[in-house]
């Protein structure tokens, strides 16, 4: 048909097929632009090993783990027969390392050409999207684009013709932006192929709800099954919590190896290396010792034994009493060493030695201090549990934190500063950086916490109190309430031209943390509703552009049945005081 042509020219796509899916692969570069760019918007970016957000992640220093990071190595190497071992799951207590192996293995798995993705999760860091599975694929195959360039085409192509599909549930994402793709670029088998591996990190810090923990193990375990010659594997980390030990259940025999990170990787003699480097550092580094010199074997190995027991083979424990020990050019690390030995504590209780040097820290937060610290806290982990339901009205955190507490910015910096070698703001993402998730499990457990717990009725009838008062008045506030920390005047939150955004969040404060509160003192709340007049204090202040977001609807409906029933409970009580 073609006979004796001259200058043809073929233009258009290449097109694959997936399980009856049809998908143009763009030849032009806007094309492949397109379907990235969308991509690009969806993935979290601080979830990544080497995000900028994740600049000071912990890894293995480099004397320690070096038997399980061998042990890592190895088995990434090997070739995958029968599915045997594609998975390992290391797991182990908080504090004992994990995710400083995971970071230390995606740093040399990347420098080898071996790293497929990685995914951090995170509730602790405030990094949006590390918390939830929402994002999870699209960031993995963001990576895959990157990591195995000929695929760059094919997850554009599936992104661009189909813009839903990072909505899809999440074992259809993966079989359309991960598996195709690789299955579209595989070549026939012509002999071994070096294994690649997707890094998962605390599979633990992965919201519970909607079974998200379970959807993320198995959308990826049955994907990487299909993926030709099995050239993909998986290490994920977590704790051995009761579902997650259930949720790998299902995968034993030779596909799943587990690996405890327990004793017989020796972990008192990896912190001991650990101490030791981290001390001599110390030494030479701090601006103290410029002027005030010591012997070089200073702390001394009593010492050094003394914080290696303590640690109780977890390395977070370690690490913060370092932390704290170099964190203040202006304090002398001796003493605060000498404070750190000095606290004495005979409790046997798991995390006891790592409680008692976060009390230690907030103990020395002074007066009204404190309880603002302990209000931030708590309004910083309300704020991102309601901002996953509200996640396309609420402000960014800052903001929300300075207009609800009525303060500057710098002021919040200031009190959180008193707890540096614990958590960091970081202004530029414009989040509370925590060192270690234990430090909010303490916090959220009054068990370990006591007084330092943020969610006391004294913090929670604060906030409501402050909610109710910015709905009920949105230009100034003449009176304080005696329970809250909150300074005070108000900044105007509330008025009709004010975008919905703060609106939506703030109507959907006051039901969380009442919530929250021992029925014993739900009677604090009640004179806060008693006499509120929904549509004079909220209805009234809501505009057309308010009516049109239905996330912020969803609040107000809330917000107003909560406001409802406790009505009626007041007008109960009223009736029975009669």
């Amino acid at each position: 048909m073609f006979t004796n042509a001259r200058n043809i020219h073929i233009s258009g796509a290449a097109s694959f097929v997936h399980n009856g899916h049809n998908y143009n692969v763009g030849s032009s570069a806007e094309a492949l632009h397109d379907g990235i760019r969308l991509l690009v918007s969806r993935a979290v970016k601080g979830a990544m090993h080497n995000s900028g957000e994740r600049f000071d992640a912990p890894t293995c220093h480099e004397e320690t783990r070096t038997a399980i990071q061998e042990d890592l190595l190895g088995w990434a190497d090997e070739l995958v027969n029968n599915l045997n071992r594609l998975v390992t799951w290391l797991y182990g207590p908080a504090g004992a390392g994990k995710s400083a192996i995971a970071q230390t293995i995606a740093q040399k798995l990347d420098a080898r050409g071996q790293l497929t993705a990685s995914f951090f999760f995170s509730r602790a860091s405030g990094s949006s999207g590390r918390g939830a599975e929402t994002d999870f694929v699209a960031t993995l195959a963001y990576q895959l684009s990157q990591s195995v360039p000929a695929t760059k085409p094919h997850i554009a192509a599936a992104v661009r013709d189909n813009p839903l599909v990072l909505d899809l549930a999440l074992q259809d994402q993966v079989d359309r932006i991960i598996v195709a793709p690789l299955i579209a670029v595989s070549k026939p088998f012509s002999g071994p192929e070096r294994p690649m591996v997707v890094v998962v990190d605390g599979l633990d810090e992965c919201r519970r709800e909607h079974d998200a923990q379970r959807r993320v193990v198995d959308a990826l375990i049955l994907g990487l099954c299909r993926i030709p010659h099995h050239t993909h594997k998986l290490f994920i980390t977590s704790r051995p919590e009761h579902k997650i030990v259930a949720i790998f259940g299902k995968y034993e025999g030779k596909l799943l190896r587990r690996m405890e990170l327990d004793n017989k990787w020796n972990p008192d003699r990896d912190i001991r290396t650990f101490l030791n480097a981290s001390f001599a550092d110390i030494r030479r580094s701090h601006f103290y010792f410029h002027s005030h010199p010591v012997d070089e074997r200073w702390p001394g190995p009593d010492a050094i034994e003394t914080l290696v027991r303590r640690s109780s083979g977890q390395f977070i424990y370690a690490s913060v009493v370092l932390k704290y020990i170099k964190s203040d050019e202006n304090y002398s690390p001796v003493a605060r060493l000498g404070t750190i030995l000095s606290l004495d504590n005979d409790d046997d209780r798991p995390y006891a030695e790592l409680d008692a040097l976060y009390e230690y820290a907030f103990s020395q937060i002074q007066g009204a201090n404190r309880l603002r610290v302990l209000t931030i806290i708590s309004l910083e982990q309300g704020y991102h549990k309601l901002s996953v339901i509200f996640s396309k009205v609420v402000p960014p955190l800052l903001t929300f934190l300075s207009e609800f507490m009525g303060i500057e910015l710098d002021e919040i910096k200031f009190y959180l500063l008193q707890l540096a070698s614990l958590l960091v703001l970081n202004e530029e993402s414009g989040r509370i950086h925590y060192m270690h998730a234990s430090l909010l499990d303490f916090l959220k457990d009054q068990t370990r916490s006591g007084d330092f717990y943020i969610n006391t009725p004294t913090i929670g009838i604060g906030i409501v109190g402050r909610a109710v008062e910015l709905l009920e008045d949105g230009t100034a506030l003449k009176a304080r309430i005696s329970t809250s920390c909150l300074q005070v005047p108000i900044i105007t939150l509330m008025h009709r031209s004010q975008r919905p955004t703060s609106m939506a969040i703030l109507i959907a404060i006051p039901p969380h943390y009442a919530n929250m509160l021992p029925p014993d003192q739900k009677f604090r709340i009640y004179s806060l509703v008693s006499n509120f007049d929904i549509v004079e204090t909220v209805l009234c202040k809501i505009d057309t552009v308010f009516i049109e977001t239905g996330y912020s609807a969803l609040a107000l409906n809330n917000y107003v049945k909560w406001v409802l029933e406790e009505s009626k409970v007041c007008r109960y009580l009223s009736h029975g005081d009669a």
